[in-house]
């Protein structure tokens, strides 16, 4: 049934194994010891030798072979829409991702597998087991994917292949009438920093079975939060009137969860949670007036008035959520109908106790954005007659200037600003526009909100000095743009440093381990004068354009996304083990770092 499936999918008649006489063995073992995994399913596919297999494809293509070979993913609809799909992303025809040839086999009890008969060629070998990742559990791929070439008269070297035991979350759930928690979402949240504020964000999950039990995984080593809420397809203000959406130990808040710590294929058993109950909370309304500015705007030509109104707000909490639902916000309709609302009356319903800064957005017929904000702090009462100024920004003046001199001499009208919003403001600000020869580049309709500026095409050796608005620096606390624009300055030298060397773990190497260069203590509020790079296969580093100063450099492995570094409880403790260093102007400092075990 197997084959005849996939005859159907490809046409090709067959896909047994061709004659010939290699034959590929190997073992599948946890990684850094000669333990079997027993039960993995192994896939051996070879595609034609016309389709390009490099390092940032293959992934892709094992995939699509270990799908060929997994008994759950036989659908000829899904595997019609993977070979669509990876095709599409590989930019190959479909033709080139038919195989010429597919076996599949499962470990023995001693690791082992065994491919007879194979042709010449080239190959892709997959591996999966559950509750596995690859080697690189960073990458939370749980499909090991290896190339093997497979020359003519020659015998493929046996493998040891390696695969990393992930970890696992289990307990029970109950109710609060106390009876099992049955078909109940049970999600897991890891941390993930965002300009060094930590949050959360779901990357594992499961449904309760009749017992109320559940298991989360596999998982990476790490910190996470659990959580317990309605079944699938059930709001949470619905679930039973008064049952909230519980974290572990029995917080109906993110606040009161109490973070699980799993190793590398540990399981933490008897994760239990009891669903809290909690009264409902009283929501308000938010209401005011938002006056839409743009001149262009005609009288409705049967009543006469001008619509003003605005449409879409963005209510966002003033304090960093710990649950990141959504890597954007969410826009609030206006709740009053367009019928009714030409002076710009807007209200805003159901909204929870909280401060928050209420933006209201329009635009224009070229997609430009106008927007205002005012803060609102909602207590015990509805909040009325808020007046929001809608504005279409100001006019920036920016200028780059290359301090010292540069030998080549950089062209200025070669740099692009780049503009990264450090505030809530919800709108998208342009990037990448290039400064003229003089260096001079105006910024037009510019919205008001907190800023960072950096530079790309700067040659290598060259980093900015410094940023100035108003003769006053703010190239570490950001630039605030304001009803007043105030122009901006940006100093680039080409004097820098570098720092090469090679992380080690009881003298060996360590590859795809991430070197932090830590500025000092006062300047740790400017990103980027932090420098992060990651090791090589052997373990080597090498951190060029780097401002001359003293500096703390320490390395680590197996970081929560985003930038951690950023995040002063979460950098001091390594600090303590890091080590200091002078970086001299047009100097190179060598190092030896011994990794950090976190």
């Amino acid at each position: 049934m197997h084959k005849v499936l996939l005859a159907a999918i490809f046409a090709m008649g067959g896909l047994q194994g061709l004659p010939g006489q290699a034959v590929l063995a190997g073992r599948v073992l946890r990684e850094g010891t000669s333990s079997p995994i027993a039960s993995a399913q192994v896939s051996l596919t070879r595609f034609s030798p016309d389709l390009p297999l490099t390092d940032a494809t293959r992934y892709s293509v094992g995939n699509v072979a270990f799908s060929l070979q997994n008994p759950r993913t036989q659908n000829p609809i899904f595997l019609k829409a993977l070979l669509s799909t990876t095709a599409m992303v590989l930019g190959v025809s479909e033709e080139l991702l038919k195989p010429v040839y597919t076996a599949s086999i499962v470990t023995d009890d001693s690791g082992s597998f065994r491919f007879t008969e194979l042709e010449p060629g080239r190959y892709v070998l997959a591996i999966e087991r559950e509750g596995y990742f690859a080697d690189d559990v960073e990458t939370r791929k749980t499909t090991k994917v290896q190339i093997i070439t497979i020359e003519p008269r020659i015998q493929p070297t046996p493998l040891d292949l390696f695969m990393v035991e992930g970890g696992s979350i289990s307990g029970r759930i109950r109710n609060p009438l106390g009876q099992p928690g049955t078909n109940l979402v049970v999600s897991g949240y890891r941390p993930r920093y965002r300009e060094g504020v930590l949050s959360w964000e779901p990357v594992s999950g499961d449904i309760t079975d009749d017992n109320g039990e559940y298991r989360m995984s596999p998982l990476v080593p790490g910190q996470y939060l659990v959580s317990v809420g309605p079944p699938p397809g059930i709001s949470n203000l619905k679930w039973e009137g008064s049952w909230a959406p519980t974290f572990y130990p029995g917080s109906d808040v993110p606040m009161g969860a109490l973070p699980v710590t799993v190793d590398l294929g540990q399981e933490v058993r008897n994760t239990n949670i009891d669903i809290v109950k909690v009264d409902p909370m009283r929501t308000y309304t938010i209401s005011g007036t938002a006056i839409n500015p743009l001149p262009s705007l005609r009288p409705n030509p049967t009543t006469g008035i001008v619509d003003r109104s605005v449409g879409s707000f963005y209510l966002i909490p003033r304090e960093s959520s710990l649950i990141l639902d959504s890597y954007f916000p969410i826009a609030i309709l206006n709740a009053i109908p367009s019928g009714s609302r030409p002076n710009g009356e807007f209200a805003i319903l159901n909204v929870k106790p909280g401060d928050y800064d209420l933006y209201a957005e329009t635009g224009d017929s070229t997609g430009r954005s106008l927007i205002g904000r005012t803060t609102v702090d909602v207590r015990d009462r509805d909040v009325t007659r808020l007046m929001i100024a809608i504005s279409a920004g100001g006019t920036l003046d920016t200028q780059v200037v290359i301090e010292g001199g540069a030998d080549p001499p950089i062209r200025l009208d070669s740099l692009q600003l780049e503009v990264h919003k450090t505030d809530t403001t919800p709108i998208s600000i342009p990037s990448g526009q290039r400064f003229d020869a003089a260096g001079k580049l105006v910024l037009q309709n510019f919205p008001e909100a907190h800023y960072r500026f950096s530079l790309q095409g700067l040659p290598a050796g060259a980093y900015i000095a410094d940023i100035q608005q108003s003769g006053r620096s703010v190239y570490d606390e950001g630039i605030v743009v304001g009803p007043q624009l105030d122009s901006i300055r940006i100093s680039v030298k080409t004097d820098s440093g570098a720092v090469t060397g090679i992380v080690e773990r009881s003298g060996k190497g360590v590859p795809k381990a991430t070197v932090i260069l830590v500025p000092p203590a006062t300047r740790r509020k400017n990103p980027q004068l932090f420098r992060v790079v990651t090791t090589d296969e052997e373990g080597r580093f090498s951190v060029s354009g780097v401002m001359p100063g003293v500096y703390r450099i320490l390395s680590l492995k197996s970081l929560p996304p985003g930038d951690p570094w950023l995040n002063e409880p979460f950098l001091a403790p390594f600090l303590q083990r890091s080590q200091e260093l002078r970086i001299d102007a047009r100097s190179t400092v060598p190092m030896r770092l011994e990794l950090i075990a976190n």
